[in-house]
Parts: structure tokens; sequence; C-alpha cells
């Protein structure tokens, strides 16, 4: 008598666990590098936002003398509450060269207007220009991270 060849159940469970636990692990993996990638992404746009104030204190001989990201913003785009209104407090000023930093025009059409300069994860970035504690010379700044949350440059915040 011919005996039929297959798989027993618990070769089958075998091998459905072992798919289970690849799936999860590639998962976790694209999760991981997709975290780097913006926690990578906000530190490029931090470095632009550094060249841009560099840019404004050699024109204007002075940071922006707020730590409102709103008006950091508006200082270094030239914008108020969208991207086609001038302010005339920076287009009428004979030093102010800008705009010194292009925001993503996305932004605006997401109800974000030109609340400020914003992170990959869409959150606004922090500013100590008043009284910086880390680069005392110049200025802090930092993006809230994934969370969204200010840890005033701690935690999983992200520093350039």
């Amino acid at each position: 008598m011919k005996r039929i060849q297959g798989f027993t159940l618990i070769e089958l469970l075998v091998v459905i666990a072992i798919i289970t636990v690849l799936g999860t692990l590639g998962t976790t993996g694209a999760a991981m590098v997709q975290r780097q990638a913006k926690k990578t992404q906000t530190t490029t746009i931090m470095q632009n936002v550094a060249l841009a104030l560099e840019q404004y204190k050699t024109d204007m001989g002075i940071y922006p003398q707020t730590d409102d990201p709103k008006e950091i913003s508006n200082a270094l785009t030239g914008f108020i509450d969208g991207p086609d209104q001038k302010s005339e407090k920076y287009y009428k000023n004979p030093n102010w060269r800008g705009p010194y930093y292009d925001t993503d025009k996305k932004h605006y059409y997401h109800q974000q207007n030109n609340q400020a300069i914003a992170d990959a994860w869409g959150n606004p970035l922090n500013f100590r220009i008043l009284s910086p504690e880390w680069n005392k010379s110049k200025f802090d700044m930092w993006s809230s991270g994934p969370k969204g949350e200010n840890d005033n440059g701690m935690k999983d915040d992200v520093r350039p």
C-alpha cells in the first residue's frame, strides 16, 4: 500500500512560526530605518536654518531677538501668515537681504501656516537665541523629536 507523503501539523506550525518571526523582524527593521531617516532629515533642516540665521546676522548685525519659532520663521522667510504675505518689517529694511530660508509651501496647505520652520515630523523647531545654554556665542536649536514633546533638547529631542 502506498503511503501519501506530506507535511505534518507540527512541521506546518514551525514554518508558520518562522515566517511570523521573519516578518516581525522586517517590520521592526523598517520602522528603525524610517525613524533614523527622519532624524537625519531633521538634522539637515536644522543645519540649513543655522546657515540662514548666520546670513541674517551678517546682514542685520544681530540674530532675531526672540525665541519664538514663529517670529524666527518670519525673520528668515520675510512672510507673515502665508507664502505670499510679505512682512513690511523686513522687506522695507535696507539691511534685510532675504528671504534666507524657504519654508516648504506644503505646510501652508496643512493649516500650519507660518507658525514655524518644521522638523521632519511636522513639529516646529525650538530656539534659545536670547540666552543660549549649549552654544553661548550663538544660539541653541533643537527638534522635539518623534514624540513631539519638548524636552529642552534632552531625551528623544534631536539636536544638530
